[in-house]
């Protein structure tokens, strides 16, 4: 199993190949990073079928738990280390 190193790796995978796509994928598609391009790109290749993207019902819950603390951290002013807990009501 080959891992990939940089961004340009993932615009050299070859057509037509089977790809576990993990959250960081995801998560730098909705975010502004210096990856979004490069991740975005990835995530079109699988939507126009190029590549065959494959993923889980536990990353997708990862991504959407991940992003909703990515937004009360720039929505509501959260620290980071405190988000989770303070969405709970723990704080």
């Amino acid at each position: 199993m080959n891992s990939l190193s940089s961004p340009k790796d993932l615009a050299t995978l070859p057509s037509g190949h089977r790809v576990f796509i993990d959250a960081n994928i995801f998560i730098y598609h909705f975010t502004q990073t210096p990856l979004t391009s490069s991740c975005t790109g990835f995530l079109q290749r699988a939507e126009m079928g190029d590549l065959q993207g494959i993923t889980s019902v536990a990353i997708l819950a990862e991504v959407a738990h991940r992003l909703m603390i990515l937004e009360a951290v720039h929505t509501l002013g959260f620290s980071s280390r405190t988000a989770v807990k303070k969405l709970k009501g723990d704080l």
